[in-house]
């Protein structure tokens, strides 16, 4: 009788196992907290790109900062750099992986370039992970892989005149790039140029009416491929270019040119325009009006601070999230100006981020709490980047935007 008791209870042990194994291998990657992408003082940041070489290949270009004051003569060390690959966020099953490793000094920053095993014409979830072997501190970044497209921005390789890869979606005024194109059968790329003033980011009660796009160029040029890239190009004029090989469609790559050092908030004019969020309308066309912006801008903070020591305080929280917002959320437009730039800005980095291909959810407290403040954003079909969200608004969140302002304010 004790070794039937032991026998069966084997055979439910072996049950429960296969059952929390088979929940573990079909969990989805949407019931993750993602909040770490948007953490703002992470020693390392990590940034990547995709280029779509070949049918079964795509390229990852990993760039590895750090985020700290840059030490003369420091010791390398080792890191292991893995990936894996997924269909989407909707299931954890490895398609693909790989880990290897590599030993720098953590100076300002290191690319990687390795070969991703993506076929043609499906669409691929890529993580990455970079651990220091030693501190065992570990990071991680997600990005997708769009392989149904043969014409689609990830088709494209912009590198500078260096010979780096560019890891951003916007150019310094300065700025020379060559744009690789692995199968370029036209000879030529088409540029559209675009010149819009798009307004800020609304608060999250208001809602407006949105008027449609104009998608007629305010100028189009063309620009020599030979053997598969551009001569360097520099981009003249504040606005954004879209570059493709088949104008018939809406698909290429664009870069936009904003103004300079961007995203770094270096004038008072550039720290007065984010005050819109914190004040009336009247409030911010007073500063508006005001001649001397370095005046405004600095009783605007002691004004609202009480003191000069708090004022600097605040002063640091908050431009530090704009040039975050800015370094995450640039799409079309300034990241500041987007409805994550505006709620990252003032509620901060959210504890809880859901995520799917289409659609983020943010939130402020704990999952299930009802005090929790849930922000939902979803992704917007914009040819021109993968990085416009737009927020869902609701009434309900007037009160609690007043009393994030107020924060501030008090």
């Amino acid at each position: 009788m004790k070794h039937q008791i032991t026998k069966n209870s084997l055979i439910l042990l072996s049950v429960i196992i296969l059952f929390f194994y088979g929940c573990y291998t079909t969990t989805k990657l949407s019931s993750d907290n993602f909040a770490f992408l948007y953490s703002i003082d992470d020693t390392i940041k990590l940034e990547t790109i995709i280029y779509n070489y070949s049918d079964s290949v795509s390229k990852l270009y990993l760039k590895i900062i750090y985020n700290k004051p840059v030490i003369e003569n420091v010791q390398k060390d080792k890191f292991r750099i893995n990936y894996k690959l997924y269909k989407s966020y909707k299931t954890a099953e490895i398609i693909d992986s790989s880990t290897f490793y590599d030993s720098f000094p953590l100076q300002k920053s290191k690319i990687i370039e390795t070969d991703i095993k993506a076929k043609y014409p499906d669409n691929y979830l890529l993580e990455v992970s970079v651990t220091n072997i030693d501190t065992k501190n570990s990071y991680k970044t997600f990005t997708n892989i769009f392989k149904s497209s043969k014409i689609g921005y990830q088709s494209f390789l912009i590198k500078t005149e260096d010979d780096l890869p560019l890891f951003t979606n916007y150019t310094g005024e300065n700025l020379k790039f060559r744009i690789f194109c692995k199968d370029s059968i036209p000879a030529e790329l088409i540029v559209n140029y675009y010149y819009r003033n798009f307004p800020i980011a609304l608060p999250p009660f208001a809602v407006s009416d949105k008027t449609s796009f104009d998608y007629i160029a305010d100028s189009t040029f063309k620009i020599k491929l030979t053997d598969g890239k551009t001569d360097l190009i520099t981009l003249a004029r504040e606005g954004f270019y879209f570059f493709q090989l088949d104008d018939k469609t809406r698909e290429g790559v664009a870069l936009f040119r904003f103004y300079k050092n961007f995203p770094q908030i270096e004038s008072y004019v550039q720290m007065l325009l984010p005050l819109r969020y914190l004040t009336t309308k009247k409030e911010f066309n007073d500063l508006l009006l005001q001649k001397d912006k370095k005046i405004a801008v600095e009783n605007f903070w002691i004004e609202i601070a009480g003191n000069q020591s708090r004022a600097k305080s605040l002063i640091r929280k908050y431009y530090n999230r704009v040039q975050e917002a800015n370094r995450l959320f640039t799409s079309y437009l300034e990241g500041w100006k987007s409805d994550r730039g505006l709620i990252y800005i003032i509620f901060g980095q959210p504890n809880i981020v859901f995520r799917m291909s289409d659609y983020e959810r943010w939130i402020y407290g704990e999952a299930g709490n009802k005090l929790s403040i849930k922000f939902d954003f979803v992704k917007v079909n914009n040819p021109f980047t993968d990085n416009d969200y737009s927020l869902v608004k609701s009434p309900d969140y007037k009160e609690k935007w007043y009393h994030a302002v107020n924060y501030w304010r008090r």
